[in-house]
């Protein structure tokens, strides 16, 4: 059985667009849908579609996973945009 690391954030620039992405870190919200994640490599802007939370209570203090693909926003900067979610 092959063990799944978390993905480290920093590395998000130099992938392809609609490269896989896994990270375990803490998330605050910046507003439509968009929030910067943080992991202990640095910080990026995540996409988390309203409907992948759940009605999961999610506090900045916890930690959550999440899974997507890598993204640009219009063309400038990377981001992850969510496939799932999960609170750990």
């Amino acid at each position: 059985m092959t063990k799944k690391f978390p993905f480290l954030l920093v590395f998000c620039a130099s992938l392809a667009l609609g490269a896989a992405a896994f990270a375990q870190g803490g998330a605050r919200g910046l507003g439509d849908e968009k929030y910067f994640f943080r992991d202990a490599s640095g910080e990026i802007v995540v996409e988390i579609d309203d409907d992948l939370w759940r009605r999961q209570t999610v506090e900045a203090k916890d930690a959550i996973e999440i899974r997507g693909e890598v993204d640009r926003d219009w063309a400038v900067s990377v981001e992850i945009e969510a496939d799932s979610l999960q609170k750990l």
